[in-house]
């Protein structure tokens, strides 16, 4: 198993990101150089700058320091955090997404053939958990497994 540096890490969610040094440091209490620093591994954060970037980009500070493999997101505990996912869905245009609501319910239905496949493998995996044929600890394993999986894919462009 290849386990990496916490700047090694940093820098993999940083570029994943597509950030900037100067861009990732935003709302954070580090410098632009700070970071640099943290990711040649020349300085390590205080425990509260390590508690800020896990929060502000939803990973697990397990993850940021090389202790699991498990980019964790965050439990969802307001409708106001519900809708702002639901939102931020439905305004990435790769993702093809269509919501449909009555009386009863709320559908989101999507297009792109990736988003399918991996939806297909969560809820097949999820169906067992429902159903108490695997345990929770394995349910959350495999979803971190398919989070880390497809978290390094980026959308495919149409017109390449």
């Amino acid at each position: 198993m290849n386990m990496l540096t916490f700047g090694e890490r940093l820098k993999e969610l940083r570029q994943k990101l597509k950030l900037t040094q100067k861009e990732f440091v935003k709302d954070l209490s580090i410098t632009p150089s700070a970071l640099s620093l943290y990711e040649k591994g020349g300085a390590n954060p205080s425990i509260s700058v390590l508690k800020e970037i896990a929060n502000k980009y939803n990973v697990s500070t397990d993850w940021l320091l090389g202790i699991n493999e498990n980019l964790t997101i965050k439990d969802i505990k307001t409708y106001g955090e519900a809708l702002m996912h639901i939102v931020a869905l439905t305004k990435c245009k790769e993702l093809e997404a269509e919501i449909s609501v009555d009386s009863y319910s709320i559908s989101i239905e999507f297009t792109d053939e990736t988003f399918i496949k991996v939806m297909f493998q969560y809820n097949e995996v999820f169906h067992l958990y429902r159903h108490r044929l695997i345990s929770k600890d394995i349910f959350m394993a495999v979803v971190e497994k398919l989070i880390f999986e497809y978290s390094m894919r980026e959308f495919e462009d149409e017109y390449n």
